[in-house]
């Protein structure tokens, strides 16, 4: 055995020596993980919302189309209450699109895809002149991707979900309600209401407490037509209620510093026609409010407690 020991002593140092090198090479490694390449994320969109001028999207047999003058307006009709922070997001969306996975023209089908007839088309307009027109396919419930194209390319994308939600709204779905005044019962002194069979004034303060409670349940058309009007019961004859209520304004200079925290009281009134149960839920009733363009909904029993109808 004696005879043997140099032999195992040079093969453990010939072994501690190996071990010691592929410590040297692998350590590094161990001790900075991030040193692993990491991916790129390709852009498919990469653009300043604020440069956008204009943005139309088509989903279905819907096109709507919105221009950008110091706010968002709908193209064809600037008096719309639009939403402002909905377009914007929609501004926001489509300039930043990352892609999830490309395909070469032809490899994947048209139908496949749903590009020969996209859910969704939207057209981007730059300052500058620079005008891109994408599509939106089907969607892919394996990766949770929607197959994507830009017109001018051949080449098919998937982009992840997020996308299409910000252009899922109908037109009244992007209106503004108008926002009905905060009152207490005292503020109000009054109200009238006027029907084709009589008219009369109402001052009973648990009347007037329900008027407190009063909201808009959701808007159901714009700019009515006269057979529209007809058709949700709010023609000329349609009961009409009118309230007479006191606000105090406050008092301020021409900087919009106040000067007083008594104010002055100011009158004012509001009024609502309003028309037949909808049809499919008849704990609602339709509503006109001021001069409002809108159509909303209101809740039917206080409505008909208050006109007594």
């Amino acid at each position: 055995m004696k005879k043997n020991r140099p032999a195992i002593l040079f093969f453990i140092i010939a072994l501690t020596a190996l071990l010691i090198v592929i410590y040297a090479v692998a350590a590094p490694k161990m001790r900075q993980p991030d040193a692993v390449t990491e991916e790129t994320t390709v852009m498919l969109a990469d653009f300043k919302p604020a440069d956008i001028t204009a943005l139309a999207y088509t989903k279905e047999n819907l096109t709507l189309s919105f221009v950008y003058d110091n706010i968002w307006y709908l193209e064809d009709d600037r008096g719309f209450p639009l939403d402002q922070e909905k377009v914007s997001g929609m501004s926001g969306a489509i300039s930043s699109i990352p892609m999830s996975r490309s395909f070469a023209a032809g490899e994947i089908s048209e139908s496949d895809s749903g590009l020969a007839n996209p859910a969704y088309t939207i057209v981007v307009s730059y300052a500058g002149g620079t005008n891109i027109t994408y599509h939106i396919g089907n969607y892919n419930s394996f990766n949770n991707n929607y197959y994507f194209s830009i017109e001018g390319d051949d080449s098919v994308y998937m982009i992840a979900s997020g996308l299409s939600v910000y252009f899922d709204y109908t037109l009244l779905e992007l209106a503004v309600f108008d926002t009905l005044p905060t009152l207490t019962v005292d503020a109000i002194s009054s109200y009238d209401v006027v029907n084709p069979v009589t008219s009369f004034n109402v001052t009973d303060s648990d009347m007037l407490e329900k008027l407190t409670a009063l909201y808009f349940d959701d808007c159901v058309a714009y700019k009515p037509d006269a057979q529209t009007l007809e058709s949700f019961g709010l023609s000329d004859s349609a009961p009409a209620m009118t309230v007479h209520y006191t606000l105090v304004q406050v008092i301020a200079t021409e900087d919009g510093s106040i000067t007083s925290t008594a104010g002055i009281p100011v009158d004012y009134d509001m009024t609502f026609r309003v028309g037949s149960r909808v049809e499919n839920d008849d704990t609602l009733r339709y509503v006109m409010y001021n001069d409002s363009p809108l159509i909303y909904t209101m809740d039917a029993a206080t409505l008909e407690t208050l006109l007594k109808i």
